[in-house]
């Protein structure tokens, strides 16, 4: 199951830079929205950081649909998927959940909830994307053990 994005019963917390997104975007050409997008200043900070994640960005960016994920977007920010998070202690099959501090459309908090109401759920938590990057190994290795149990 996924949860997209995963808010549960709390307002979505990066609601405005979301929206800022969709701002950036909307009605552009892709390529021009791409740019948009790749020099927010947020962004640039952190390609600052990380350099690579420029073009990493990019290449994800490739086929932006900028009508569709504008909309997306604000539907998003608005959706609670659940009234009460504690429904998710009935999912009793085995989850693996992987997260990372810093995720603005995934919460790592979110993963730190539900890890504790879901009764067989397993989480694997990164600190941010260049520790979960470097974890892809482990990851994949967790990830076929677990769909193999």
């Amino acid at each position: 199951m996924f949860l997209l994005p995963a808010g549960l019963d709390v307002e979505f917390r990066y609601k405005e830079r979301l929206l800022r997104t969709a701002e950036l975007i909307e009605g552009k050409p892709p390529e021009e929205a791409i740019e948009a997008l790749l020099s927010d200043p947020e962004r640039v900070a952190r390609y600052a950081e990380a350099p690579w994640q420029r073009e990493f960005d990019r290449g994800l960016l490739t086929d932006l649909n900028t009508v569709g994920v504008p909309r997306a977007i604000r539907e998003l920010v608005e959706d609670r998927p659940l009234t009460d998070r504690n429904d998710m202690a009935k999912v009793t099959a085995p989850t693996l959940m992987i997260c990372r501090r810093g995720d603005v459309i995934h919460p790592a908090e979110i993963g730190e909830i539900l890890v504790e109401i879901m009764p067989n759920a397993e989480l694997l938590m990164f600190d941010d994307a260049d520790d979960l990057l470097a974890a892809v190994p482990t990851i994949v290795a967790r990830v076929n053990e677990f769909l193999r149990a």
